[in-house]
């Protein structure tokens, strides 16, 4: 069941009435929307008839296929992106006609992992599409593809969920729907699902601690307690951890009683921030980013204190 999006859901329902489906379509926004499972629903739409859905939940329906990272049959582990391979197998799979539908739909989760030749071949489909075939492309940073490719893509941009949407999503998953539950996850589902793990609950609490002592811990201490509850932590890991500390900060920054906490919660908001934006763009080791990000935050909560 689809929650929240109806305006994006409206869309493609007027598309699809008015047989007005496009070659290629953008769903942007960011990472746990909903957008794949959006994107499954509106091609089971496109697809029509009665069977469209239980062919593919089967994976078995001649006229959709979905392109997304697969495992590397040498070493077991999923590639880091999406192959030219991949590409010209499904370009195969275009070229084909229809067999049960009137158009075929390929689901691409996601377009920002498709590595450069990939892309480029796509492009080549996009800029020549045959009659009757329809692309649905995931996008979680879009600004990562090729300017070619998005300006020939009619972009839908999805946004986090409203707090009554959520409060649906948050009873059929399960999960708790107070205010401060939905500002943690902002209002994104694949980050509330994320945000109810008690192992993520227990990183929560190492920040919220911090952010109260003013980071004010031994540095032994920190890196103890990271190494404790994040002994494999990846980028997403990392996500995550930042997430939560910018979470905590931000309360902290909002809490003017204090001026002064308030101002250095403030600035070192701003220091995790840059902290985040950098480890994403470089090859780092996550757990070394984390660490040296909160005491550096000791530092800036020290020199804060001597400022006042």
């Amino acid at each position: 069941m689809l929650i929240g999006h109806e305006i994006q859901n409206r869309y493609f329902d007027t598309q699809i009435s008015t047989n007005c489906i496009h070659r290629a379509y953008l769903l942007e926004g960011i990472k746990g929307l909903g957008k794949a499972t959006f994107a499954r629903a509106i091609s089971q739409k496109i697809l029509g008839g009665s069977d469209a859905e239980s062919l593919m939940r089967a994976g078995s329906h001649p006229d959709f296929t979905e392109l997304k990272i697969q495992e590397d049959t040498k070493t077991g582990k999923l590639r880091r992106d999406i192959t030219r391979d991949q590409v010209e197998k499904l370009l195969i799979f275009m070229m084909r006609h229809p067999v049960i539908a009137k158009h075929k739909v390929v689901l691409i989760d996601a377009a920002d992992d498709l590595n450069l030749n990939a892309a480029n071949n796509l492009l080549k489909w996009i800029e020549e599409p045959r009659p009757n075939t329809c692309v649905l492309m995931v996008a979680h940073r879009p600004e990562k593809l090729l300017p070619t490719i998005r300006s020939r893509c009619t972009r839908i941009v999805f946004k986090p969920l409203s707090k009554s949407d959520f409060d649906i999503f948050a009873e059929q998953n399960e999960l708790p729907n107070t205010t401060a539950f939905y500002e943690l996850s902002g209002g994104v589902p694949g980050q509330a699902i994320t945000m109810n793990d008690p192992n993520v609950q227990k990183v929560n609490a190492l920040m919220a601690g911090l952010v109260q002592k003013q980071f004010q811990a031994d540095p032994l201490e920190i890196n103890q307690s990271v190494s404790a509850l994040l002994p494999s932590i990846d980028l997403e890991g990392l996500a995550t951890s930042f997430r939560l500390l910018r979470y905590n900060l931000r309360i902290a920054a909002g809490q003017g009683a204090n001026a002064r906490v308030a101002g250095i919660a403030a600035k070192a908001y701003t220091l995790a921030q840059g902290r985040e934006a950098q480890a994403k763009s470089l090859n780092v080791d996550p757990k070394h980013v984390l660490v040296s990000t909160l005491l550096d935050l000791r530092d800036l909560s020290r020199e804060g204190r001597a400022d006042g």
